[in-house]
């Protein structure tokens, strides 16, 4: 089965070495799940379901489409921002007060 294909990672890509945000250091946690988010080694996009190297960025007229069936994504995303100001500004204020 050419699914199996993608089951080959090495067990290091699935660890998490995530550098600590203060001083750089690499974190002794690791993830339990497997790092999926990588191209598999066949897209089945080329003829009789072959490998076909694709762009690293989409066309034009993808990348409209792409935005046109993303834009309830970008405004609940907007909105979230939106909400994380509000949020930012209510905490300040009551810092204030706690400092008054």
């Amino acid at each position: 089965d050419d699914d199996d294909d993608d089951d080959d990672d090495d067990d290091d890509e699935n660890e998490n070495d995530n550098d600590n945000e203060n001083d750089g250091a690499k974190s002794d946690i690791h993830c339990p799940f497997p790092h999926r988010n990588a191209s598999p080694s066949n897209n089945h996009c080329g003829e009789h379901g072959s490998h076909w190297d694709l762009p690293h960025r989409p066309d034009e007229e993808t990348w409209k489409l792409i935005e046109e069936h993303n834009q309830l994504d970008m405004a609940v995303y907007e909105a979230a921002l939106e909400h994380f100001e509000v949020q930012k500004k209510a905490m300040s204020m009551t810092d204030m007060e706690d400092i008054e």
